[in-house]
């Protein structure tokens, strides 16, 4: 039996895109079978409407006919069916489907025409009709190639067999010439495609050779810079070492009025200089991912103290109130860098005094959140100044840049300091921002989380448990500040802005019962000043026994004279250190000495002459000179080598403690003498750095040569004396085992 399709509807060839007509090859010796194949599949109207009328009159079904077109051809012998089947290939009017008969006249027999029609045509189907066969299905199958397109009909026809076998096997065909049609489509679709990864993959090479170039470029480039800004560093330091070694030499001589003026001009110029250069430096070392960060315990009042200290002669000279302190909650004691938390801290406190010309300038420390063993902390800068528009607010850290930046602006400056501020900020996890009004003043800001250490004990004071302190001051932040700081002290305060308000609460406090013993006063204030406060409160008996403690600014001289005489018994520079007020009040109540100028000066005692021996390694004659004189005032006596050489030789004759070692001379080098030194002579020989090397890498290369420590130029008398003291214990105990 044949297995047959079901057959296909319209709708159903229309959806697998089946061609309108299909061309089938009738080929056949007897053309009186052309005729049944004609009528079978292409019946005229007339003969579908008698069959019809013919079916409904005896009462049976109509004869199923064909649903679709078919185009007919037909052939009778083998080799014109060949040339059929050629020509129309050719002409791209392909036969969807041949019916052979399989006995036909000498020539080619039915099997080996549709053998040489598959050479031919490989899609064409055959369907070989006979009334017997003079083949097996196998031999045939294994001649034809392709058993699947090979089929056998049997004579007599049957028409609805002949219609379901071209309705199905030409709907096979449409489907072939479909899916081949998608899978040339879908193969151009792959073909373009992967031109178009490869375009793309070849772009991005290309792309990824020129981003390779690029970097190793930039990587140059980071490279020639740190090498530049190292020998410009070291070129600038080296004699920015004898201008300020000089000056602050010649600070200590007998200077009159004028020249000690110069002199401070000289140092001041100098400083501004040397912070303009360790700003360039700072910003190389950010760029190149250079810069490290420490993490060290450090007492954040300390920080804050020193910060102020470092910018409170700038902002007297322009009679600035500076005040700064810690909110009452906030941990002292922590862990961090410190020092990169000060610098920030003098840059941000520094800029506030620079664009603040009447005022005040505050810095308050706030505590965001907490928990047992960490603390984030807001640290807030707060000045009266010319403010900045909100325009450039947003810009103002970027670097380079400042507010104002017209060919005619006041203020001077890189444009480094902040943006290196946000950069640090950032790199130890912070924010930083700023808020301000033009003509308004600004609050820079930045937030910082630190671990918490262990507290130390507070030292007691000794004074009175109801002791209660009257803040006189005519500056409202001043007065929040010093009571915040009596409040961390554990004191009672109360505050008043006058000196009239403040004998009015003094003699009413008298007169309920609770005195205020010690009443702190700021000396200038409009109507009356502290001074003539002072002598009011002192010529009333009834309040005469308030201790007084005098503020003043700084640079402003009161002579002592002048102080006992008014009644006043200690004397506190502003901006007021919480640590200081509390050494005077424990001085003033307990039975401590009392560090103030009511205290006997000491008479100037000589210099001591240290018993350590030391050999000072410098190439610059004027270096020579600061370096030799800075330790002769600090006690010390030292020799002179030039060179590396000299250093070698001067050992073996003499026995040194100290080297302070240059590491670039000529002949030979600062590394490769320490090298040369610990090869060849003792190792209880301290080896330190005195260089103008200050680039990131400096102090471990020193170190990695066999130097104990290392200390960057300028060199401050301040800074030698600490590194020298550091070492000299250790020297004296080695020299007395």
């Amino acid at each position: 039996m044949i297995s047959l399709l079901p057959h296909p509807t319209a709708e159903t060839s229309s959806q697998q895109g089946r061609l309108p007509h299909h061309r089938i090859l009738i080929v056949d010796d007897n053309e009186s079978i052309h005729g049944d194949f004609q009528k079978i599949l292409c019946p005229d109207a007339a003969e579908e409407a008698f069959d019809a009328e013919e079916a409904e009159f005896f009462g049976h079904a109509a004869r199923e006919t064909s649903s679709a077109d078919f185009e007919l051809s037909f052939a009778s012998q083998g080799m014109q069916a060949m040339e059929m089947v050629r020509s129309e290939w050719q002409a791209g009017r392909r036969f969807s489907l041949v019916f052979m008969d399989l006995r036909m006249p000498p020539g080619l027999d039915g099997l080996e025409t549709a053998c040489q029609l598959c050479e031919v045509d490989p899609d064409v189907q055959v369907v070989l009709c006979t009334a017997y066969s003079d083949y097996s299905w196998e031999q045939m199958s294994s001649q034809v190639r392709g058993s699947e397109r090979l089929l056998i009909l049997k004579k007599p026809f049957d028409p609805i067999e002949v219609i379901q076998l071209a309705h199905s096997l030409t709907a096979k065909w449409s489907l072939l010439q479909e899916s081949r049609r998608h899978a040339e489509s879908l193969e151009l679709a792959v073909r373009l495609r992967t031109h178009e990864l490869e375009t793309e993959v070849a772009r991005r090479n290309v792309l990824l050779e020129e981003l390779s170039e690029a970097r190793d470029m930039a990587l140059e480039s980071v490279r020639m810079k740190g090498r530049f800004l190292a020998n410009m560093s070291h070129e600038i330091r080296t004699p920015m070492n004898g201008v300020i070694g000089m000056s602050e030499l010649l600070v200590h001589t007998n200077l009159n009025r004028e020249q000690r003026e110069y002199v401070d001009t000289i140092r001041s110029s100098a400083d501004l200089l040397l912070g303009i250069i360790n700003d360039i430096l700072d910003s190389s070392k950010i760029d190149s991912g250079t810069m490290m960060f420490d993490a060290e315990d450090f007492d954040l009042r300390e920080i804050v103290e020193s910060t102020l200290d470092v910018v409170a002669s700038a902002a007297g000279l322009k009679g600035l109130e500076l005040a700064g302190c810690l909110q009452h909650d906030v941990c002292p004691t922590l862990r961090g860098d410190g020092g990169r938390l000060k610098q920030v801290l003098t840059n941000m406190v520094g800029n506030a005094v620079k664009f603040t010309d009447a005022g005040e300038v505050t810095l308050i420390v706030s505590c965001l959140t907490e928990s047992p063993f960490a603390c984030r902390l807001r640290f807030a800068v707060r000045d009266t100044g010319i403010g900045i528009e909100p325009s450039s607010v947003r810009r103002i850290f970027e670097a380079f840049h400042q507010a104002d930046g017209s060919n005619t602006r006041r203020y001077g400056g890189t444009g480094l300091g902040l943006s290196i501020c946000k950069q640090i900020v950032e790199a130890m996890g912070g924010e930083i921002g700023a808020e301000s009004e033009l003509g308004k003043g600004s609050v820079f800001w930045f937030t910082l989380g630190f671990e918490k250490r262990m507290i130390s004990p507070r030292p007691v004071i000794q004074a009175p448990a109801d002791l209660r302190v009257l803040v006189v001051d005519d500056n409202a932040t001043n007065r929040t500040i010093l009571q915040l700081q009596l409040a961390n002290l554990q004191i009672r305060s109360e505050a008043v802005p006058g000196g009239p308000e403040a004998l009015e609460i003094l003699r009413r406090e008298v007169s309920a019962g609770d005195p205020f013993p010690l009443a702190i006063v700021d000396m200038q204030m409009p109507g009356m000043d502290g001074m003539a406060l002072a002598k009011a409160i002192k010529a009333d008996t009834t309040i005469s026994s308030t201790r007084l403690v005098i503020l003043s600014s700084l640079g402003d001289h009161i002579a002592a004279e002048e102080l006992r005489g008014a009644g006043v018994e200690e004397y506190i520079v502003k901006p007021v250190k919480q640590t200081r007020l509390l050494i005077s009040i424990s001085a003033m109540f307990g039975n401590q000495p009392l560090p103030s100028f009511m205290s006997p000066r000491p008479a100037a005692s000589p210099v001591p002459v240290s018993s350590i021996r030391i050999l000072l390694a410098e190439d610059n004659v004027v270096n020579q000179k600061v370096a030799l004189m800075q330790l002769r005032r600090l006690g010390y006596n030292a020799d002179l080598a030039s060179d590396g050489n000299e250093v070698l030789a001067a050992l073996e004759n003499t026995t040194y403690d100290i080297i302070l070692m240059d590491c670039q001379m000529p002949v030979m080098d600062g590394y490769t003498a320490t090298r040369e030194i610990r090869a060849k002579h003792r190792n209880s020989i301290r080896i330190i750095a005195m260089t103008a090397h200050a680039m990131a890498g400096d102090r471990e290369k020193c170190l990695a040569a066999g130097m104990d420590d290392h200390l960057t130029k300028p060199v401050h008398p301040e800074d030698l004396q600490r590194i020298l003291a550091r070492w000299e214990p250790q020297l004296l105990s080695v020299t007395s085992s």
